[in-house]
This record gives structure tokens, sequence and C-alpha cells, in this order.
């Protein structure tokens, strides 16, 4: 894993609650999975410039959170090389290459300007260059050491890409670091304010977003370089104990579940998400787990998006 990131494929995501449900750091295409004479005539849908705000950070959390592969994989690949150039004896592997959409999402992401944000709009022209660069460097890095061309020129290609990777990952890491923040920053204050709207009811809705939110922290913590045990463990029992909040509040009011478009599919991957974080070992933290974690996250965050609340 890598600093200050989120989700691998995984990571992020993160997540932000959004009045129609949330957003997070790898999320669906907007809608994908409602179709359009429903969603047309759904009167839990918001308003559409709330709908529109939703997608747009969909869109740049779909491609901060393919983008970041390319830490994954310039992590790996400098472990490799131990802080040193590649040569005999320390020959990289190219591996967690992004996805190849990746181009393409962030792209559709840098030309939404509407509304304008203008700490995420002055980040993403630069962003998805770098993203476009560093995509087809590691492409050409993994086809010459597949192809072992070193063995005839002693490294000095491997050398030269080595040197214009290592300046733009730097630059590329900077960058990613300053969207995540403006990403989280648009987030929790989401967050903040549907939580306000709806704590005096203290309804079913009220509890999936304080759930939500918990879990969106949890996400951040796993996803970071080295995550923390210690914090691990206490993320854990509080979202242990806001999921029992959420799973009370709904077995004692099935008025408000069957008022919930699409929320038996949301409840039951919310179900298997705790289950994997209390699978996990909060003493070990290992891989498989995180990334097991992290799926599931994804997948409820994309079933909690096609919920739609009616009063």
């Amino acid at each position: 894993m890598f600093s200050t990131a989120r989700v691998w494929f995984v990571v992020l995501a993160c997540v932000a609650i959004a009045s129609a449900g949330c957003c997070k750091k790898k999320t669906p295409d907007d809608g994908a999975d409602i179709p359009s004479a429903v969603a047309s005539n759904d009167p839990g849908l918001e308003d559409p410039g709330e709908s529109h705000r939703d997608s747009k950070i969909d869109r740049t959390i779909k491609c901060f959170n393919a983008a970041m592969r390319i830490n994954k994989s310039a992590n790996y690949y400098f472990k490799r090389l131990r802080s040193g150039a590649p040569r005999a004896g320390r020959t990289p592997s190219i591996l967690f290459k992004p996805p190849a959409n990746t181009n393409a999402l962030c792209e559709e992401a840098k030309t939404d300007l509407t509304p304008p944000m203008a700490e995420i709009d002055k980040i993403m022209p630069r962003y998805v260059e770098l993203i476009a660069s560093l995509t087809k460097q590691l492409d050409e890095m993994d086809q010459y050491y597949k192809a072992k061309e070193y063995k005839n020129d002693k490294y000095k290609k491997g050398k030269a890409m080595h040197e214009v990777f290592k300046k733009d990952q730097d630059e590329f890491q900077k960058l990613h670091e300053e969207l995540s923040v403006a990403i989280d920053a648009v987030a929790d204050k989401r967050d903040d304010e549907s939580i306000e709207k709806e704590a005096k009811a203290q309804g079913l809705r009220y509890f999936s977003l304080v759930f939500l939110r918990d879990a969106k922290y949890l996400s951040r913590e796993i996803t970071k370089d080295k995550p923390d045990k210690a914090k691990f463990a206490e993320l854990k029992s509080k979202i242990e104990a806001s999921h029992k909040s959420f799973a009370d509040h709904a077995g004692g009011h099935p008025d408000q579940v069957a008022k919930a478009f699409m929320f038996s599919m949301y409840k039951s991957r919310a179900d298997a998400f705790i289950g994997s974080v209390r699978d996990a070992d909060a003493t070990k933290l290992r891989d498989r787990d995180l990334d097991n974690m992290l799926n599931k996250y994804n997948s409820m965050i994309d079933a909690s998006n096609l919920v739609r609340w009616r009063n």
C-alpha cells in the first residue's frame, strides 16, 4: 500500500455521504443499476443540482481510485530497487498497473466543471496529464523488463526510464495527496450537513448516515501506507456500535424500511461489510483482510448510492 492514499481496487475508497446516499472512493457509473423509468418517477430522488454535484464527486473519486494503482505500482517498483536505479541484481518488476479505463475515467472527471469546486478543479488538469504519462511509462517499463532488453543495453534504457518515472511520480504523488484532501473536505462537509439535517427525526436514514460516516473513517485508516493498529481497533469498535444501532432501528421500524427504495440490497451488503471488519485481526492487519474489507465496503457503497429515501 502507499501513503495518504485510499482504496486499492479497493481503495477510499474513501467515501463521502451524499444526500441521496453517498459517494466514495470507488463508485459505479452513476445510476447504472437504476432503470431510467424507475429513476425518473422515483419521488425519493434529490433535486437535479444536488444530483449533479454528487455525480461530479463520483466521477472524481472514480478517477482517484483508479489512479491510486499508479502509487501502488510505483511503491512496489521502488521497493524492488532499494532506493537505487535499475542495475544487475536489482531488476524491477511492474505490477498493479492501473485499470485499462483509467485515462477515460479521469478525462471525464476533468471535463466536468459543474458545479465549480475550486480546490478540485485546479488540481485535475495536471493530475490527469500525469496519469496518462505514468500509465504509458509503466507499460513501457513492463515491456522492457519482460523482454529482458536490459541484458542487451546493460540497463541503459531502464535507467533513463527510471529517472523520468521517478520525477513524474514525485509530482503525481503530491497532487494525489492534495486531491485526497480536497475530496475529503467536500465529503466531510456533506456528511455533517446530512447528519445534522436528519438528527432531529432520528429515523432510519439518520442511523444509516452515522454508520456510513464511521465506515468512511475506517476506510481512510485501512488504506494508509501503514494503518495504525490501535486506531483501527478504536474505529472497529465504533463502527460495530453504529452498525448495531442501524440494524436495530431497521429491525424495529419495518414501516421506515418499506419506504426506502432498494434498501434490502444495501442492508445485506452493510452486514457483509461489518462481517469483514469483525473478521479482521487488529493485531495483524494482513493485506488480504484489508482488501476484503475494502471490497465489501465498495460493494456496500455501490448499493447505498441506489437507495432512495422517502418520507
